[in-house]
C-alpha cells in the first residue's frame, strides 16, 4: 500500500536531514534529480529566527571606487585586514572615515 503524501513528505525531511544526497534521494524515491531539489526546497523551512541580525548594508548600497596603491601598502592593508578579521574594503573605509572626520 503506497504512503502518503504527507507521510512521503515526512520521511523525506528525515532523509535529508540525516544528510542523503540529492543522488540519493533521487534513487530511493524514484524521481529525477531536478525533481529532488525542488521537493527540498519546498519542504525546507524558510522562516526568518525570532531575534534578527542587524542589518549590513548591501554592496548595492556603496559606489564602487578603484585606488591605485604601492606594492607595500597594499600588503600592509591586507594584513591589518586579517588582523582586525575584516575584509578590505571594510577596512578601507573605516580608515578613510576615520582620516575624514579627524580632518
Amino acid at each position: 500500500m503506497p504512503i502518503s503524501d504527507e507521510e512521503r513528505d515526512k520521511q523525506f525531511k528525515r532523509d535529508v536531514e540525516a544528510g542523503l544526497s540529492i543522488r540519493q534521494l533521487s534513487e530511493k524515491y524514484g524521481i529525477g534529480l531536478r525533481q529532488i531539489s525542488r521537493l527540498k526546497k519546498k519542504l525546507t523551512p524558510t522562516s526568518k529566527p525570532a531575534i534578527q541580525q542587524p542589518t549590513k548594508p548591501t554592496k548595492q548600497q556603496y559606489e564602487k571606487a578603484t585606488f591605485y596603491l604601492y606594492p607595500g601598502q597594499l600588503k600592509e592593508i591586507k594584513r591589518l585586514a586579517l588582523e582586525k578579521d575584516k575584509n578590505i574594503s571594510g577596512l578601507i573605509r573605516e580608515m578613510l572615515g576615520r582620516y575624514l572626520k579627524n580632518k
